[in-house]
């Protein structure tokens, strides 16, 4: 089941809407498909980032990639279109803006987790990785 994390601190809550995702492996390849909808979201101590945990199969060491698709709406703060990756052997999927980065240290995060109509945030992504 899809969860959203921060990067750092943590959220006080989240109410999902819709939380599904499903996944495909044949051999070592693994097809994801992941939707979440949040209906209510109190920000807490989260800042500056989030996460999405919990992949069902740890990537290789030499797979991190960028998903193939991503389609996001309203994170009210940011500008530009939401990108996201694999991190390298693990199993957390890393949401920013511009180059890869899964330490959070360039500044090219994505934190769009605003009050307001901004509770309501959606996701659907599609991926393939090597475990």
């Amino acid at each position: 089941t899809p969860t959203y994390n921060a990067g750092y601190g943590s959220f006080t809550s989240i109410t999902y809407g819709v939380q599904s995702g499903k996944y495909t492996k044949v051999g070592n390849m693994v097809s994801i498909n992941i939707y979440i909808y949040t209906s209510a979201v109190t920000v807490g101590t989260a800042n500056t980032a989030f996460t999405m945990p919990g992949l069902p199969f740890t990537a290789s060491a030499d797979s991190a990639c960028s998903l193939a698709k991503l389609f996001s709406w309203n994170f009210g703060a940011v500008t530009k279109p939401i990108n996201a990756s694999i991190g390298i052997s693990g199993t957390i999927i890393y949401f920013f803006n511009g180059a890869y980065d899964d330490t959070f240290s360039s500044g090219n995060y994505v934190f769009g987790f605003q009050g307001g109509t901004a509770d309501r945030h959606f996701i659907n992504l599609t991926s393939t990785y090597f475990a």
